[in-house]
């Protein structure tokens, strides 16, 4: 890969993982400036990326940026299903980390920021909320993986910004998050065991794609936390969510994380908080949820 630096650059930006909530929320609000694409699709004319196997050939997300004047790429791809990345380590690895990396590194050759959304499970969740300056020590294969992300994002582009985040809510027409389990729930009368020790920040996904926009027009580097401003039980944050929709919370069943028996550890006192109050946005919403 070898490429030139550019100085003309344009307002557009390449979000990696183009069906996940992050980018459907940043495409909605910034449709003029968000290029979508993941391993099966893109919008706009942006490349196919698959992270999982970039290391193996990588020419047309090199054409792709040497051409494009991109002002930046936003990795928000990742592979987060946590209990499955116990037993899947090489595409946890690939997708997480040496994918993000190598993709760093092409954007660092063609003068183009590259912003990684990481998680608050680079933490063990003993001493939670966490700040930016605050040690990590993921107990799961997941954090690991995504911690390793973040240091090879930092090292292989200088002009990098990690955004950490955690618990995102909010609409998603693929009803993968937490939000659409609750209704899920409701809708086929099944119960939800939810834990009751787990706790952290819930984050609307509209106010964090706002903030990633806004700092992805900063020239702000290191590490930053973007996270909602109140903390609660997973337990209470499902309760506040069928709330919200006004559906009723009687199949929302608490139970300590152990009895669920997963595979992966959870960080049980986690979420985040920042050094820069602008970036903790607004706390959980006691008003019904939009739908898209």
């Amino acid at each position: 890969m070898t490429g030139s630096i550019r100085t003309q650059t344009t307002d557009k930006m390449l979000v990696i993982g183009a069906t996940g909530q992050i980018s459907r929320a940043l495409q909605s609000q910034f449709p003029e400036s968000i290029i979508t694409s993941s391993r099966n699709y893109s919008t706009n004319d942006g490349p196919i990326v698959d992270l999982s196997t970039i290391h193996t050939d990588s020419s047309e997300i090199d054409r792709f940026l040497q051409k494009s004047k991109l002002s930046s790429v936003i990795i928000a791809g990742a592979m987060t299903a946590v209990d499955a990345c116990e037993t899947k380590h090489t595409d946890a690895i690939r997708i997480n980390a040496s994918g993000p990396r190598l993709l760093a590194r092409i954007c660092a050759n063609y003068g183009i920021r590259t912003i990684y959304i990481s998680t608050d499970y680079v933490f063990d969740g003993l001493a939670g909320s966490y700040l930016e300056t605050d040690q990590p020590n993921p107990i799961s294969y997941y954090g690991t993986t995504k911690l390793a992300g973040e240091v090879g994002v930092s090292k292989e582009n200088s002009n990098s910004l990690i955004i950490r985040t955690t618990w995102v809510y909010g609409p998603d027409t693929n009803a993968k998050n937490f939000s659409s389990q609750v209704c899920k729930s409701f809708e086929s009368r099944t119960p939800l065991m939810v834990p009751r020790d787990q706790i952290s920040t819930p984050t609307f996904n509209r106010d964090l794609a706002l903030k990633i926009f806004e700092l992805s027009q900063s020239t702000r580097t290191g590490i930053v936390h973007v996270a909602g401003g109140q903390r609660m039980s997973k337990y209470e944050f499902a309760v506040a969510l069928a709330q919200s929709y006004k559906i009723p919370a009687d199949l929302i069943v608490p139970v300590a994380t152990k009895e669920l028996q997963q595979s992966a550890c959870r960080p049980l006192l986690a979420g985040l908080k920042s050094h820069e109050q602008a970036n903790i946005v607004r706390p959980f919403l006691r008003k019904p949820l939009p739908v898209d």
